[in-house]
């Protein structure tokens, strides 16, 4: 390089803040209701935060407060059921109507 250029700065891509989150007092709130009442979910903390926070404070949704709670890892995962398809029985035999031989 010529002695004239000037070094190429040093960039990182990651943003500096996130526009969308919360702040840290109002996540801090959100994960110690959890912690105080482990039955609650999402609606209830909501409610909760509505009565206690002063007016001035926005209350994020109940998505919001559900997305909180699961990045900190305070949610139980329900697992699918699944319902197996049962087959019915055939009525007398397997045989199809008018032969005399099983179908395959």
């Amino acid at each position: 390089m010529s002695a004239d250029l000037p070094e190429p700065a040093i960039t990182f891509r990651r943003p500096f803040r996130y526009a969308n989150q919360l702040p840290e007092p109002l996540e801090a709130a959100i994960v110690s209701a959890k912690r105080e009442k482990p039955h609650w979910g999402a609606r209830e903390i909501r409610d909760r935060l509505l009565r206690r926070m002063p007016h001035s404070i926005k209350t994020p949704a109940a998505s919001s407060i559900h997305a909180v709670l699961d990045r900190h890892r305070l949610l139980k995962r329900m697992g699918r059921r699944r319902s197996r398809a049962e087959g019915t029985p055939l009525s007398g035999s397997n045989l199809c109507r008018g032969q005399q031989q099983p179908f395959n």
